[in-house]
């Protein structure tokens, strides 16, 4: 299905959607976006897609969707840049595209949802990617995340809960600031 709509052509559509004034109409695009660009989960083959979307000219809307006022649209968009963000050609648009800023902004102000989104997508940008990971040390992340007052844990199957303040700070190579502080040396 992915392959049947991206050599249809569809592509040209969909990011001419990113750009519509409608909010539900960018956020049904970064939606499909992010279902094209999604590798097949019986494979380990890459289908490319995410680099044909990138190329296409999706990078830029989708980043400027991150500063909408729609939540709505600023999920879609957050969760088409994390898959899209795999691909290394697009980490290097997306990061050239300017969203960082957004997404560190978002990690402060948006929805609970759209915190978590907004450090996947990052945690997904700093990947073999130490210019990223510098900007963001350079743009106050570890103080961020610090900050962010993360106390508490999310449930994911039942019965495995996953401490989100440690996979923040791991993803901005931080201490774990939960960790007993080890004794001064000598």
């Amino acid at each position: 299905f992915r392959s049947a709509v991206v050599v249809g052509g569809a592509l040209p559509e969909l990011v001419s959607m990113l750009g519509s004034e409608q909010t539900r109409r960018q956020a049904l695009a970064a939606e499909a976006i992010h279902t094209l660009a999604i590798d097949d989960p019986t494979s380990d083959a890459d289908n490319f897609h995410s680099l044909e979307i990138c190329q296409s000219g999706a990078v830029a809307p989708l980043v400027a969707m991150l500063s909408s006022t729609d939540e709505a649209a600023q999920a879609a968009a957050t969760g088409a840049l994390s898959c899209l963000a795999e691909n290394p050609v697009c980490q290097q648009m997306i990061a050239g595209a300017g969203a960082l800023a957004p997404l560190m902004k978002l990690t402060q102000y948006g929805s609970d949802m759209g915190k978590l989104s907004a450090m996947g997508a990052l945690d997904v940008l700093t990947v073999n990617n130490p210019l990223v990971q510098q900007e963001l040390l350079t743009a106050g992340a570890p103080k961020l995340l610090s900050g962010l007052g993360l106390k508490g844990y999310v449930v994911t199957d039942g019965s495995s809960p996953i401490n989100l303040f440690n996979t923040a700070s791991g993803m901005v190579g931080m201490p774990n600031l939960n960790a007993p502080a080890s004794a001064p040396s000598a």
